[in-house]
């Protein structure tokens, strides 16, 4: 029976079904790849445990969405050129490392940076694809560093 998860929008073991199902990989290779059992796999995409920024990371670096997984919304396609990503995703870095050092007493794993970087990076483009400010959109994740409290 599925638990309550807190941390991803209902309907993120589909998601991670059908990211799985995209890349062409069965339930035990997808496992492997991710470094799980696949019973872990099964309880993933039934949405009775939620999975491990470990297993986010390396999911990530298969190929699948994050954003897509997590919340339910694909990332656009970039319209913004290869100088103002650079920009963004340094910025980002910039303020990803002063929150870990303030907030996470210096450490958050590389998976849990990984994670991180990639969802606010997805959050970012999608933002420019509509028209928005994307390092602007960058204060729902820091609030009080983005609006020049730096």
């Amino acid at each position: 029976m599925p638990t309550q998860n807190e941390t991803f929008l209902p309907g993120f073991g589909e998601r991670l079904k059908e990211e799985r199902k995209r890349l062409g990989l069965s339930q035990d290779e997808f496992a492997e790849r991710a470094g799980v059992k696949r019973l872990a796999q099964l309880q993933y995409e039934k949405e009775a445990r939620e999975p491990r920024t470990s297993y986010l990371a390396a999911i990530g670096a298969m190929g699948v969405s994050l954003s897509y997984v997590i919340f339910g919304k694909r990332p656009a396609e970039s319209v913004l050129g290869p100088e103002a990503i650079r920009r963004i995703e340094k910025k980002i870095f910039d303020l990803l490392e002063a929150y870990v050092a303030e907030q996470c007493g210096g450490y958050l794993s590389s998976d849990g940076r990984y994670v991180l970087f990639e969802v606010m990076r997805s959050h970012c483009i999608q933002a420019a694809s509509k028209g928005l400010d994307a390092e602007s959109n960058l204060a729902a994740f820091f609030p009080k560093r983005v609006q020049g409290n730096e």
